[in-house]
């Protein structure tokens, strides 16, 4: 399920494409395009990032990385925006051209 559906981010859900192979798979599943996909046979270790909300960490930052990371916080939210309002202008695109695509096939 494509994470702009509801689908998670983990491993088991992601598809590794190329861009041009991304952007026409769109918010589409594989299976939606017919594409097989290949089973992941290793998923990567990735570092564990600490948690905001873990003092542990936050205490030895300074007041200048602090406000680092509110602005990035602020960052990450403008994005995810950005994001949410682009995905929903792409679909907007879209269903106009399989609208204008389904009039022309009904002319011929």
């Amino acid at each position: 399920m494509p994470w702009s559906r509801g689908g998670s981010n983990d491993a088991g859900n992601l598809v590794v494409a190329c861009s041009t192979c991304n952007i026409e798979k769109s918010d589409r599943t594989p299976e939606e395009m017919g594409w097989h996909t290949l089973p992941i046979k290793r998923v990567p270790k990735l570092v564990k990032q600490p948690k905001a909300s873990d003092p542990n960490w936050m205490q030895f930052a300074s007041q200048s990385e602090l406000e680092d990371l509110g602005r990035l916080a602020v960052e990450v939210e403008e994005i995810k925006t950005a994001q949410s309002l682009d995905l929903r202008d792409r679909g907007k695109i879209r269903a106009r051209c399989i609208r204008r695509m389904r009039r022309l096939k009904g002319k011929s």
